[in-house]
C-alpha cells in the first residue's frame, strides 16, 4: 500500500489544512475520519501521533508511516488551549489518496493501464453519457505515444473514450482507485476487457498489462 499510496496528503483522513499556517485546519470533511474524531475549522494540529506537526509535510510523513488499521492520538490548540483527539482509522484508509498526480505514478500507469491518462467525469457529463453515480465513468485524456508506453494507445483506445467497465469492473472508482485495482489484481501479460463509450457507442477493448 506505502507504495500505491505514499505520502497521503491530509485529505486522505478528511482534513484540509492552510498550507501558509502552520498546520491550520480550514475545512474537515463531511463523515470523514477527522470530522468524527472532532476535528474542527480553525484547530492547529499541534503533534500527531508524539510528531510535532509544523508545516502539511509533517502530517504527511506521520501517515506515510501509519498502519493500515488503528488510532492516531492527535493534539489541537483550539481557542489557545490544547485539546487531545483520537482518530480512528478505518480499513483501506489510504485508498482515499489521490495519487496518479505524482510522477512516480507514470511507471504504475503503464504497468496497469498502458499510459492512459484518465480524469474523473463531471455531474453533467455522467448524466450525458447515461451514467449514474454508482457506475465507472473514466474519460481517456491521453495516453503516451511512444513505445514502451504506448500500450493504450495499441490497443486501440482514443481520447475522449469514457471508460465504463475495466476487467469486469463497473462500479464507480476515481482514477486512483483503477490504477490501484489494476496493479493489485493484474500481472504482467495478463488480458484485460475494457468497454468504452466512444460518441455514445459501446466499445470493446483488450488491454495488455505490462
Amino acid at each position: 500500500m506505502k507504495v500505491l499510496y505514499p505520502w497521503p496528503s491530509p485529505e486522505t483522513i478528511g482534513l484540509i489544512l492552510d498550507p501558509t499556517e502552520k498546520a491550520k485546519v480550514t475545512f474537515v470533511s463531511k463523515d470523514s475520519g477527522a470530522e468524527r474524531a472532532g476535528f474542527q475549522s480553525g484547530d492547529e494540529i499541534v503533534s500527531l501521533e508524539g510528531q510535532q506537526i509544523l508545516s502539511i509535510a509533517d502530517v504527511q510523513w506521520v501517515l506515510h508511516n501509519t498502519p493500515e488499521s488503528g488510532t492516531l492520538d492527535a493534539i489541537v490548540r483550539r481557542e489557545g488551549n490544547e485539546s487531545p483527539l483520537e482518530l480512528q482509522l478505518s480499513e483501506g484508509w489510504r485508498r482515499n489518496s489521490h495519487m496518479t498526480w505524482r510522477a512516480s505514478a507514470w511507471d504504475l500507469r503503464r504497468m496497469g493501464t498502458g499510459a492512459l491518462v484518465l480524469q474523473s467525469l463531471s455531474e453533467d457529463a455522467r448524466v450525458q453519457a447515461g451514467l449514474t453515480d454508482a457506475q465507472l465513468g473514466l474519460l481517456v485524456e491521453g495516453m503516451s505515444q511512444y513505445p514502451p508506453h504506448n500500450g493504450a494507445k495499441m490497443a486501440g483506445f482514443q481520447n475522449g473514450d469514457i471508460i465504463v467497465d475495466f476487467d469486469g469492473q463497473t462500479h464507480y472508482m476515481t482514477p486512483s482507485n483503477l490504477l490501484a485495482y489494476s496493479m493489485q489484481n493484474t500481472q504482467p501479460g495478463d488480458s484485460m476487457a475494457v468497454t468504452a463509450l466512444r460518441a455514445g457507442e459501446r466499445v470493446d477493448l483488450t488491454l495488455t498489462a505490462q
